[in-house]
Parts: C-alpha cells; structure tokens; sequence
C-alpha cells in the first residue's frame, strides 16, 4: 500500500511539474503580450491545461501503477494532489514574478480592476469605488496572489477531479 500511495504522489508530483511549467508559459505570455483584458481566453486556456493535465495523468498512473484498474477515490486523489502540486508551482513562481521581477505589473492589473468595475457599474460613486479599490489592492500583493494561486487552482482542480473521475476509473470486476 505504501507503494502505491508513493507512486501516486511521485506521479501527480511529475505530471504537475509539467501543468504547472504551461501556466507559467501562459502567465508570461499574458504578461509580454499585455493581455490582462482577454481574461476569458487565458483563463480557458488555463482550465484546458489543467483538465489535459489531470487525465493524462491519472491515466498514466491508472496504467503503468496500478495494472490499468483504478478506483474513483483513487481518480479523484491523483487529479487533486496534480492540481495541489501544480498550484504550488505556480504560487512559487507569482510570488517571485511579482515580488522581484515585474512589481510594476501589480499596479496595472489594479488599474485593470478599477477600469472593469467602473464598466460595470457606470453609477458608482467615487467614494464608494475608493472603498472597493482599497479591498480590492489588499489582494494585490505578492503573497496574497500566489495563496490565491493556491486556493483557485486547488478548488478547480478538485472539481474536474470529480467530474473526470467518473470517466476514468476503471475497478478490476475479477476481485
């Protein structure tokens, strides 16, 4: 059992190494390219990445583990603990991208963030979007960006787990 469980971790680890290294391709892209307002194309592209990720690599740990059977339990830890694993790449590099390479970057994407308030909410009073700018910048840090990181790319990847491990499982009938 205890291999098993190491092989997973081992597994997960590897195939995050890989999901992790393609968002933080995406992320300088949208960085160099300055595309903070197509929010809804790298955010799927993100999501895609994540989804391929989970399922080649449960697949290849349902496979080459565990003799091509594989519970949804199971399924579902592997898509987790990729997507855990995956986060932590990519809070290490926000964090260090921030803080140290393009801090400058923070204060554009406030100004992103107060422009698409004020779109969608034309009758704002400045008051009122000083108050929500203030919130808004407290989220806005180094740390608070890459625990973010950690929190999105977790909650998601435990949901696509559910769902993805209702199509990957396979449970050996012969025990």
């Amino acid at each position: 059992m205890e291999n098993k469980t190491k092989s997973l971790s081992k597994n997960a680890f590897n195939y995050s190494i890989f999901i992790g290294l393609l968002l933080i391709v995406v992320s300088l892209l949208i960085y160099t390219f300055n595309l903070y307002d197509q929010s809804k194309l790298t955010s799927f592209i993100s999501i895609a990445i994540i989804i391929v990720g989970i399922i080649l690599g449960t697949i290849n740990y349902r496979n080459n583990s565990l003799g091509g059977y594989i519970t949804y339990g199971k399924t579902f830890t592997s898509g987790l603990l990729i997507g855990l694993y995956s986060s932590i790449i990519v809070a290490v590099f926000t964090f260090l991208f921030y803080q140290f390479f393009a801090p400058e970057a923070i204060n554009h994407l406030i100004e992103i963030s107060e422009q698409a308030i004020v779109d969608k909410m034309p009758d704002i009073t400045e008051e009122q979007l000083k108050s929500a700018m203030a919130i808004q910048s407290k989220f806005m840090t180094p740390v608070a960006m890459a625990l973010m990181s950690i929190l999105t790319y977790t909650f998601w990847a435990a949901i696509f787990s559910l769902i993805i491990a209702a199509f990957v499982k396979k449970e050996n009938k012969s025990l």
